[in-house]
């Protein structure tokens, strides 16, 4: 993996500073091309001379730099083989735990099967004494992922019978039931309901149609006639009146 940057020490600076700024811009260029890509610019002069010093140091710094990459590279490759292993002696530990579980569990169901064969009796004479109270204890003790409720509803409808023959051991029923159980599955959500379309807005009254011919347009008269020569004189003559109320 290539480095990203190139370091500047101050330490150059020393070396650099009585260099002409132009010289000095043209170091720099050099520097850095050589960095990105390992391309080196041709240099005259001071540059050239100075050149294979930066050009020493830049190769130094990357190949520490990918040394450095390597290490941690290899050291995540061991950490992630390190947690695989583990990751196997645990579940190889958890099925055992189980299956140690599971022994003990089936041990006491027995001997519980024994203890409580005249005691976990209800009033059908063979669900047990606390009803759905005891089941849902019994479930919530056992870490079981079935409904208590369902199984005392089942098998209440049923007299405590499978097959027709009595349970004599509810709890073992129920950790059998468990075993089998499924879930059942999330009502889908209701869909909304259809928006109720707009009404289209009323047309406006705007009465009955006017009805008018040309024969109308026709028999207009004006109700007197209009004398052009009158209009003016009498213009002109208010004009004077405004004037200096003289006629001519």
């Amino acid at each position: 993996m290539a480095m990203k940057y190139v370091k500047l020490f101050y330490d150059w600076y020393e070396m650099l500073k009585e260099l002409p700024d132009e010289e000095l811009g043209i170091m720099f260029r050099a520097i850095m091309k050589y960095g990105a890509d390992k391309t080196e610019i041709p240099l005259t002069g001071v540059p050239k001379l100075l050149f294979p010093f930066f050009r020493v140091n830049i190769d130094r710094n990357e190949e520490a730099y990918n040394e450095l990459i390597k290490k941690k590279s290899d050291a995540g490759k061991k950490s992630a083989l390190a947690r695989q292993m583990l990751t196997g002696v645990n579940t190889v530990n958890k099925i055992n735990k189980d299956q140690e579980q599971d022994q003990d569990q089936d041990q006491e169901q027995e001997q519980e099967k024994e203890q409580d064969k005249d005691k976990d009796q209800d009033q059908y004479g063979l669900g047990p004494v606390g009803g759905l109270g005891e089941i849902n204890k019994f479930v919530k003790d056992r870490g079981l992922g079935c409904d208590g409720r369902e199984f005392y509803d089942y098998y209440k409808s049923k007299n405590w019978t499978i097959g027709g023959s009595p349970i004599r051991d509810w709890k073992a029923a129920l950790v059998s039931w468990d075993k089998h159980y499924v879930p059942p599955a999330p009502k889908p959500a209701p869909k909304p309901a259809p928006k109720p379309k707009p009404k289209p807005a009323a047309e406006p009254d705007y009465g009955p149609p006017l009805e008018s011919t040309w024969d109308d347009y026709d028999s207009y008269k004006p109700s007197s006639s209009f004398d052009l020569d009158e209009f003016w004189d009498a213009a002109i003559r208010r004009s004077y009146e405004d004037f200096d109320g003289n006629l001519p």
